[in-house]
């Protein structure tokens, strides 16, 4: 258990290695190549990775298998869906994603429309977002969980987050603005996803994790569903200014959620 964190962080380390390659090769192929291209490599290489898969992937043996714990014959828990301030938690969470998952979407028109940056030069921005998490997630987590409670370090994330598009307003205009709120934005990942994560698998034992993860995954879904609809509207109807203030207050409210909340899962986490 008190290697989840940074068991989650490698795997987000893996994931982000591919994310800082991506978006720059996309971009330049899109930009110099054209898109055929694009979608070419994208295909074959989704293709060659589920080959890698099944080959490396493949059942371990028996013999090579560990053996079970006892948490595996204990009763479930119970269900995710009476787990009230996990419920809560999911709401705060999916709140302050709807503000991350911005980043797959608005931001790259934003980059596009008022600074003029065009594909390869998106992707790369794009880039320097998976290239500050290969660099710097490990230690950073390594070091957050040994000295703050998880929902601090959420709060904190959330609070990165907020900021790196408020950044936008202060500085309108400026080319750098956009590497220092895509950096921001990083701090702010890196400090978040892991560790919501870990609260998730921590509020469950081995007979209810399948019922708490689908529904921590649910809630990253809805606002991944939501972030694009909700920001491209807003930007277009009030321009980006009004959206990056009204990000802000969102990650303001969510803050607020798990400081309330900090209490209450940490009682139920001690009387569990």
């Amino acid at each position: 258990p008190e290697n989840r964190t940074r068991s989650l962080s490698l795997i987000r380390m893996a994931i982000n290695t591919g994310w800082s390659i991506g978006p720059a090769v996309g971009g330049f192929l899109a930009a110099y190549a054209g898109y055929n291209w694009l979608f070419w490599v994208d295909g074959l290489t989704c293709m060659g990775a589920a080959l890698l898969f099944r080959w490396r992937m493949r059942e371990a043996p028996e013999a090579s298998r560990p053996a079970a714990v006892s948490e595996a014959a204990a009763p479930a828990k119970g269900s995710p869906y009476r787990d009230r301030p996990f419920l809560l938690f999911l709401a705060v969470t999916a709140l302050v994603a709807i503000a991350f998952f911005q980043l797959f979407a608005t931001l790259p028109v934003f980059y596009k429309q008022e600074y003029l940056l065009n594909e390869d030069q998106i992707g790369w921005l794009m880039a320097f977002n998976g290239i500050l998490i290969v660099i710097l997630e490990m230690p950073m987590v390594y070091l957050a969980e040994r000295r703050f409670s998880k929902l601090a370090v959420i709060s904190a994330g959330a609070f990165f987050i907020g900021l790196s598009y408020v950044a936008f307003n202060f500085w309108p205009g400026w080319l750098g603005v956009l590497v220092l709120g895509m950096a921001l934005l990083t701090i702010g990942e890196i400090l978040d996803l892991p560790f919501t994560n870990a609260v998730a698998l921590e509020r469950s034992d081995r007979g209810s994790r399948g019922q708490y993860m689908a529904l921590y995954t649910i809630s990253f879904s809805a606002a991944h569903i939501l972030a694009p609809v909700l920001g491209m509207q807003i930007a277009a109807q009030w321009g980006f200014a009004t959206l990056w203030y009204l990000l802000g207050g969102i990650c303001l409210l969510g803050i607020l959620g798990y400081h309330w909340l900090a209490p209450r899962l940490e009682a139920d986490h001690q009387a569990g």
